[in-house]
């Protein structure tokens, strides 16, 4: 999950672009590392690690600037919701193609625009059903395209993916909402340390010792999430949310190419049809999430 900051001032909005195609690539190699730790590894067990991750990084932070939390309702269920979200990604990624995967959690910005809608006196028009729709009719092609051809069936990875879509869309929502009274940085340990507390049961009960070679994948992985998560806070101060909402659909792309070239998966026209709908209904969610307006 990622962590929003929405002001704009200072250095040219191409330096901000820049960082946050970078960032994009960066967020796609960890889930890469991610589906390779996760060969040997369960999933909760990543995303546990990650988490440590993110949360020694905040402890960094927090040394040099203390950390304030004012809407301390609002960053529980930010955490909470971001936690989970992130649980079933990894999920996901240890059960599902990590471009497949990567690609249900990138449909989370209409979520975003639905959530805000229904609970956050936001405008939900018809553009943002469009959307859905677009993107429902994708997701049910790259489906129809991974299931045998003799049957349309849903795996129940692929419906903890989409759930982790849905959630991830209502915690993203939050973090607009939370970005009127808290900063960037206590929005991410809230979220670093839910996802600790939500991850920490199931994989120090069921750990597997990971080998040096895992380790270093989950090394990577981590520096790589947080390095990602670094580039897209600075960006987000000088771009716009409707430019990141684009480039941040960077993420899955990459996901998809290098899951191809390093894991053999390969998808057929069908997938190949609902990866691109897919991706445009995302793409047009993140705008439309960006552009939502409250009711008089």
């Amino acid at each position: 999950m990622r962590v929003i900051s929405s002001s704009t001032a200072g250095p040219p909005p191409v330096s901000g672009a820049v960082a946050l195609v970078g960032s994009a690539l960066l967020f796609a190699g960890m889930a890469l590392l991610a589906k390779a730790a996760s060969r040997g590894l369960p999933g909760t067990e990543v995303a546990f690690v990650r988490s440590v991750f993110g949360l020694a990084v905040c402890g960094l932070v927090a040394v040099r600037r203390p950390f304030v939390a004012r809407n301390k309702w609002g960053l529980f269920w930010r955490g909470l919701s971001g936690a989970v979200a992130v649980s079933f990604y990894f999920l996901g990624i240890e059960h599902l193609p990590v471009g497949i995967a990567t690609l249900l959690n990138y449909t989370a910005p209409v979520f975003t625009a639905i959530w805000s809608g229904l609970f956050l006196s936001t405008r939900l028009d018809r553009r943002t059903l469009a959307a859905l729709g677009l993107t429902t009719v994708g997701l049910c092609f790259v489906l129809r395209g991974q299931s045998p051809p003799e049957a349309f069936s849903i795996s129940g990875w692929q419906i903890v993916g989409m759930l982790g879509a849905v959630v991830s869309g209502l915690s993203m929502a939050l973090i607009g909402e939370l970005r009127k009274t808290d900063g960037a940085w206590e929005i991410f340990a809230a979220f670093s340390l839910a996802c600790l507390l939500v991850t920490a049961p199931i994989a120090l009960t069921h750990w597997v010792q990971p080998t040096p070679r895992a380790w270093g994948l989950l090394v990577g992985m981590g520096v790589f999430s947080v390095a990602a998560q670094l580039l897209m806070t600075w960006a987000m101060r000088y771009v716009s949310a409707t430019l990141s909402g684009v480039i941040n659909q960077l993420t899955p792309v990459a996901s998809l190419l290098v899951g191809w070239f390093l894991f053999t998966e390969h998808f057929g026209f069908t997938t190949a049809i609902g990866i691109f709908l897919t991706l445009l209904g995302g793409g047009f969610g993140a705008y439309l999430a960006s552009r939502t307006r409250r009711r008089p």
